[in-house]
């Protein structure tokens, strides 16, 4: 496997390394998604200390490196390109784009404190920290910069599901400030005056968002969950089944709190009905309601608030 890279790449890594024992490591990175074959392409930042001796030289100025077992994943010939406008890594062939935004961890403070406590499985804690103090010092915050208010006017409630976290925001063309975007499990408004509902009036009164849309999805997890397994989760995983008893005494029904829905189309329109129907929802404000596929981004309009509110208007 061979890896072409630009000069605006080959500058930018450069950049970025601090020491000439620097080693950039493109790997497959698959950890905590629970499948071998299901991960992202990264760059990891290591020193020449920690390479093993699986590890192949595939570029060098700077060095870059993978191990034989990774190939598999992509193809002989890959480019590696900078984008100076958007600030980002794309790694790519000649028939497909592997990344468009290939992010680029250091590695070596995470090895350094594993070395020291004598760890030897990776924290999630210390990797999020040693990514995030090459994320300021190299100021890869200022393609984010933008203020509180959101530029589209928008407040979206939909599912906290892993597979919405990119793709969601791609497909309605969002960029970082265009929205307020309120995530839980299934996109569910249960209480009118819980903590969502709270939130979808702030954005309405405080940050001038002047639309609601709730996007649930396909494959939703909340389709037909079991209340009760999650209890029997809970007692199994340490909670006391006497504490259970006890809230129960005291009015509170888990089993209602921690219902999902028959399927996700009944809820998305549960949820558009208790938000258009609350008391403090400002007049005229358009509620939505739509699905969208975990996978290709697809959308379907299960309510357009704005033809709701034109056949309200006809009838009074």
């Amino acid at each position: 496997m061979h890896i072409h890279i630009t000069s605006p790449a080959a500058e930018r890594l450069q950049s970025l390394s601090d020491s000439p024992d620097t080693v950039y490591k493109l790997v497959y990175d698959a950890e905590g998604c629970g499948c071998a074959v299901s991960g992202v392409p990264a760059l990891w930042m290591l020193d020449r200390s920690a390479m093993l001796d699986t590890d192949l030289t595939a570029a060098s100025e700077p060095t870059i490196v993978y191990e034989a077992r990774h190939e598999v994943f992509y193809e002989d010939h890959l480019t590696l390109d900078y984008d100076t406008v958007s600030r980002s890594f794309r790694l790519s062939s000649r028939s497909q784009i592997y990344a468009n935004d290939l992010p680029v961890v250091d590695r070596r403070l995470i090895m350094e404190a594993r070395e020291q406590d004598g760890e030897t499985t990776l924290r999630k804690l210390d990797e999020i920290l040693a990514y995030n103090e090459h994320f300021v010092e190299s100021k890869e915050y200022e393609q984010y910069l933008t203020n509180r208010y959101p530029n589209k006017k928008m407040v979206i409630l939909t599912c906290m599901d892993t597979r919405l976290t990119e793709l969601l925001p791609r497909a309605l063309n969002l960029r970082n400030g265009d929205a307020k975007i309120i995530k839980n499990a299934g996109a569910i408004v249960i209480q009118p005056f819980g903590n969502v509902m709270r939130s979808i009036l702030v954005a309405l009164y405080k940050l001038n968002a002047e639309e609601v849309f709730v996007i649930g999805h396909h494959d939703c997890g909340m389709t037909g969950m079991n209340a009760e397994l999650i209890v029997e989760s809970a007692i199994e995983r340490g909670i006391d089944a006497q504490l259970l008893t006890t809230l129960k005494h005291a009015g509170i029904d888990l089993r209602r709190w921690l219902r999902g829905f028959d399927n996700v189309h009944d809820g998305v329109m549960r949820s558009v009905e208790i938000i258009r129907n609350h008391p403090l929802l400002p007049p005229g404000t358009a509620v939505h309601g739509l699905l969208i596929h975990p996978e290709t981004g697809k959308l379907d309009v299960i309510i357009n608030g704005y033809e709701h509110l034109a056949n309200t208007q006809q009838e009074s």
